[in-house]
């Protein structure tokens, strides 16, 4: 179990178990138990995202002390939130298996090491990934072909040619709604 202080000094306790983080997913849509580590890099990223998940985790605590969560979600701020972050993780290392627990911050890492995408990216990225994986290679090895040719200077904030076996980039969120949202008429040929 793990505890944070809020704004005002009152502490709160923190522990996970399977049920709790179904509900965290339903309500604060954020999935912590996601061991490609999406919802903790929305919690480390996102105050919104790691109030929404203090709210549910806490709710029972908060039904105890009659304290109505607008007001609670009030004092998460300032070093709170650094308080808060740092508690989630120490109760998810509580609760993962540890084999688990190390994938899923390997993953964070990584993660947080991408460079931020732009809309326009995102959405490109998602297309690609609704692309066959044969067809995702054959893009991969025309891209490499056309920048070895000199036809392709770089990628657009790339700075080093594609790696045809290399895993494409994931939707900030990595929820099925953001592959879903990539636009109709991406061109399916690229001509040279």
């Amino acid at each position: 179990m793990s505890k944070f202080t809020d704004a005002l000094g009152q502490e709160w306790r923190l522990e996970f178990d399977g049920f709790l983080l179904d509900r965290i997913a339903a309500e604060a849509n954020v999935d912590l138990a996601d061991l490609s580590a999406g919802g903790m890099l929305a919690i480390d990223r996102d105050v919104k995202a790691l109030v929404r998940v203090l709210s549910v985790a806490c709710d029972e605590q908060l039904r105890e002390r009659r304290k109505p969560a607008a007001e609670f979600q009030k004092q998460i701020r300032k070093e709170a939130i650094t308080r808060a972050r740092g508690a989630v993780m120490e109760a998810l290392a509580d609760f993962f298996p540890e084999s688990e627990w190390s994938a899923m911050l390997s993953s964070l890492t990584t993660r947080k090491n991408q460079p931020e995408m732009t809309p326009e990216q995102l959405q490109l990225a998602a297309g690609f990934l609704k692309m066959d994986p044969e067809v995702q290679k054959d893009v991969m090895s025309l891209i490499q072909q056309e920048m070895a040719d000199g036809s392709l200077q770089s990628l657009p904030d790339s700075g080093s040619a594609p790696d045809p076996d290399a895993t494409p980039p994931t939707p900030a969120d990595d929820s099925p709604e953001s592959a879903e949202s990539a636009p109709g008429d991406l061109p399916s040929e690229t001509s040279g």
